[in-house]
């Protein structure tokens, strides 16, 4: 029997039989062990080296944001609601700080440290936009300390305003002196308690003399413009009691350091000031 054409053809020309497809179990164990490998084994030593790097900077960038953050002391007594009408970044006035070299040095680890925080406790609500640039730390041949800060406005008034603008106070914990450059020239930026008196002087002072009634003197060296002089003859005053209570004196006495008269010296000895 003759075979059939196409048949005959299909055998001279084989369809190919598919291939069969592969084993499907290992590429599940491939893909599971992928799956399963830390991702840090995978990585290359080039790419270690640049993670380690990229934490590397990161270290190093967060103490220098550290470093330039502003200071922000508490001043006065916040739990209290004492505390200053805001503070500023803001310097204080050229006519200050020409004529005070303390002004223009720059914040030591000291007019930001313990003692200064201890005294900053007194800038509270007396003062309105307190300039934390300008706190330095004060402290007088004798080791007597204090703290010098401007103020945009000082001295609360019965009328809920202030007193006195743009002054520099000297703050000594048990009260304070304020004053402005023309008081400083003049030689009134001075104050006393009890048998001690004390004040900022301007540049090129080197000591500060006294001298009392009875011809007795003190004097003392001058610290970043600053003097504190203890053991001065004490005077008693009479004040005037203001509305005094029915049946009350209307003076009052009280015992305070005697004024004296002062004499501003440079290095070589020579009287420099303050104008007559």
């Amino acid at each position: 029997m003759t075979p059939d054409p196409m048949r005959r053809l299909r055998a001279a020309n084989p369809i190919p039989q598919e291939l069969a497809p592969p084993a499907i179990e290992p590429v599940i164990r491939r893909i599971r062990s992928e799956c399963n490998t830390p991702r840090h084994t995978r990585w290359s030593k080039r790419m270690r080296r640049s993670a380690v790097a990229a934490l590397g900077c990161l270290v190093v960038a967060v103490p220098a944001l550290a470093a330039t953050t502003p200071w922000q002391p508490i001043l006065g007594h916040p739990s209290h609601s004492d505390v200053p009408a805001g503070t500023t970044e803001t310097q204080p006035p050229a006519s200050l700080s020409a004529v005070l070299a303390v002004l223009r040095r720059p914040q030591t680890a000291d007019d930001r440290g313990a003692v200064a925080k201890k005294l900053l406790g007194s800038v509270g609500q007396e003062y309105a936009s307190v300039s934390l640039p300008s706190i330095r730390l004060l402290t007088s041949q004798a080791g007597h300390q204090a703290v010098v800060v401007f103020a945009s406005a000082h001295g609360r008034s019965a009328t809920g305003g202030y007193e006195e603008g743009n002054e520099l106070c000297l703050e000594y914990g048990q009260g304070s002196v304020c004053g402005n450059a023309r008081r400083l020239r003049q030689g009134t930026f001075a104050g006393a308690i009890g048998h001690a008196q004390f004040g900022l002087v301007p540049d090129g002072v080197a000591r500060v003399v006294l001298t009392f009634s009875n011809g007795q003197t003190r004097s003392a060296e001058i610290r970043d413009n600053f003097f504190w002089i203890d053991d001065v003859p004490v005077v008693s005053r009479q004040y005037r009691v203001i509305d005094p209570p029915p049946g009350m004196p209307s003076t009052t006495t009280h015992a305070g350091a005697e004024r004296p008269a002062i004499r501003w010296l440079d290095s070589n000895g020579k009287q420099i000031g303050p104008p007559a």
